[in-house]
């Protein structure tokens, strides 16, 4: 063995070795020889010829471009590792050059789009010297014209504002409405775009088509929660709406439109705008390991088309109107790097950032891959999403999602556009292992963990058993709740064997008919032990420490849990709660108990586990 490493270090027994592929950054310089390449597709397909069981793809320093989705859904693609260099990206954007001061806005910059294909531009996403640029917001009188509009149907607003004249009308199509839904659906935020306006009659009246299915469905949602009301109107590009970081596509001038922070200059701009959806799509691939590398700048289109964006929770989407409650219709929002029916992948110390949907989706029968020691920040959905919500009755356990893991990952600033994702989703999926993460910044749910409510009593037997889940180690810092009903740990259904046990949740921003641990309709066979929740005073309602609501809930037992807070609800069928210690409020944390302090010291992730 030893005789056999050495001559593999000196290059001199490739056989044993394998193969070292060398990716080269984009417009970097590549040197001669078979297993240098310039891309990441030459880079696949170079891997799938090599010889030797041992196959290394490694990217070297830079930026490495892809213009369409890196597919690997061939056998030759199992068992090879894919590693980065200290420095090593992998993005689906285009980098804008050019800025120049607008000549019709005074202090914008303009630059021209950096494609020539009008299919790609986006008014979604534009990312500066690292930090996501905004969209401008109207005021709080225009977002009340329409709340409060003339008339309304399922296609159009009938308004009285005199502003929407003054839109764009090249870009009028990327006007976005907000829906943050209130009670009884407060975690909620759906999504429509405008189709058109036109004129009505005399004086500031017009007629604002709404893009379809979309309006419609926002009206007539699943479970009654329709709504025409919009909280925030976005991305007219108007300069009085405009703040310093916000950016507007000018599509009649070809061109994009930004305000820069005080103290930035158009020279010193490093802008990338994202063109592609599926950055990486793995498919039936086994024992293969992505390592070290940032993946970054990647898009999502559908909420600018017809569908738009109608979650009715946790991301879920609904794709046509009903007011039917049938959870089975609803399918996550997709992650821009998936994975289906995957066996064995793992990923390893890798960032993902800058991304426009999800970052990551295990599905389609993925088994025993696992997440370990990455980086999750600025995602415009859920940081990881495991398994789907409309698989409760599938019988096939090679189309089950089963023993998966996310552990000692650090977690921040994802949900930063569809806000009524979580942290980490997991639907219907067996054996999860969620352990040692770290999560920050959050607008929802930190985790959730099952599906279907009460509403599919007879899902697990026989079907796809939702069964020993793990949510141990999570350390949840802060999370602002900008939606309401949501849990630290939210859980939903029947899970048997499944246990949430020696976590820390501080500073949840509110509660809003949620909780720090919070098994929802339909949960049974929980173990609730040995958790903390701290500094209670942060929440804005006093945020319930547990929240068992219903009678649906039960056989769950909490035991052994620290907080700071006495406010619970318990009002489920054999959901003992005992021996619960409560500190005061405003307990300096180390003057907590011990075993609590061990608990606090001991969650998130491990040392030297992150990059």
């Amino acid at each position: 063995m030893a005789y056999s490493r050495a001559l593999c270090l000196a290059g001199l027994l490739a056989a044993a070795c394998g193969t070292v592929i060398n990716v080269y950054p984009t417009g970097a310089k590549v040197p001669g020889g078979k297993y240098n390449v310039g891309s990441l597709v030459e880079a696949r397909d170079a891997a799938r010829e090599a010889e030797g069981a041992v196959v290394r793809v490694q990217l070297h320093p830079g930026r490495h471009l892809l213009s369409e989705t890196l597919a690997l859904d061939s056998a030759r693609d199992s068992r090879v590792t894919w590693a980065g260099a200290a420095g090593a990206t992998v993005s689906g954007g285009q980098r804008v050059v050019g800025w120049a001061p607008c000549p019709s806005r005074k202090n914008y910059l303009c630059a021209p789009l950096p494609f020539t294909d009008a299919a790609l531009a986006q008014p979604r996403h534009l990312f500066v010297n690292g930090r996501r640029a905004g969209r401008s917001a109207a005021p709080a009188s225009v977002v009340a014209a329409f709340a409060n509009p003339l008339a309304v149907d399922p296609y159009k607003y009938i308004v009285n504002a005199s502003v929407v004249g003054t839109w764009d009308a090249a870009s009028a199509g990327d006007v976005e409405m907000v829906f943050t839904s209130p009670a009884p659906a407060q975690w909620c935020e759906p999504r429509c775009t405008v189709e058109n306006v036109t004129g009505f009659g005399a004086g500031p009246v017009y007629m604002v088509y709404m893009k379809q299915p979309c309006f419609a469905i926002a009206q007539m949602k699943p479970c009654n929660q329709g709504t025409h009301a919009p909280t925030r109107i976005e991305n007219t590009g108007l300069p009085a709406e405009m703040g310093r970081g916000d950016f507007w596509l000018d599509r009649k001038g070809k061109q994009l439109v930004y305000y820069p922070l005080v103290g930035e200059q158009a020279a010193a701009l490093d802008a990338w705008v994202p063109v592609v959806e599926e950055l990486l799509v793995v498919q039936r691939v086994f024992g293969t390991t992505f390592a070290n590398i940032v993946f970054e700048h990647a898009t999502w289109r559908r909420p600018n088309e017809g569908l738009g964006y109608i979650e009715q929770q946790g991301g879920a989407l609904v794709s046509a109107p009903t007011v039917v409650c049938d959870d089975k219709q609803w399918k996550p929002m997709p992650s821009n790097i998936q994975f289906v029916g995957t066996r064995g992948v793992r990923i390893v110390n890798c960032t993902f950032r800058h991304l426009g949907a999800g970052a990551l989706q295990f599905d389609g029968g993925a088994h025993d891959n696992e997440v370990v020691g990455s980086t999750f920040y600025d995602i415009s959905g859920t940081a990881v999403q495991i398994g789907r919500y409309n698989t409760y009755n599938e019988t096939d356990r090679s189309k089950q999602e089963r023993g998966n893991s996310v552990t000692h990952c650090n977690i921040s600033n994802v949900a930063t556009e569809f806000h009524g994702n979580n942290g980490l989703s997991v639907g219907y999926s067996a054996y999860t292992t969620l352990a040692h993460n770290v999560l920050t910044d959050l607008t929802y749910s930190g985790i959730s963990v099952g599906w279907g409510w009460a509403r599919e009593p007879n899902s697990y037997a026989g079907f796809n058993r939702v069964e020993g889940n793990i949510i141990r180690g999570y350390k949840l810092q802060k999370d602002v709740c900008a939606l309401g009903d949501g849990g630290g740990i939210y859980a939903l259904g029947t899970q048997p064997g499944s246990v949430m046990a020696r976590n820390w949740i501080s500073n949840m921003g509110a509660g809003r008919g949620g909780g720090a641990f919070y098994p929802d309709e339909g949960s049974s066979y929980w173990d609730i032990g040995h958790n903390v929740f701290s500094n209670s005073s942060y929440c804005a309602d006093d945020c319930q420490w547990l929240h068992i609501w219903t009678p649906t809930i039960h056989d769950i037992y909490t035991h052994d849990n620290y907080v700071d807070t006495a406010t619970q609800d318990v009002a489920g069928t054999d959901t003992p709660v005992v021996r619960t210690t409560v500190v005061p409020k405003g307990t300096p944390l180390d003057k907590w108990p011990a075993a609590a302090r061990a608990v606090m010291e001991a969650a998130g992730p491990g040392p030297g586990m992150l990059p």
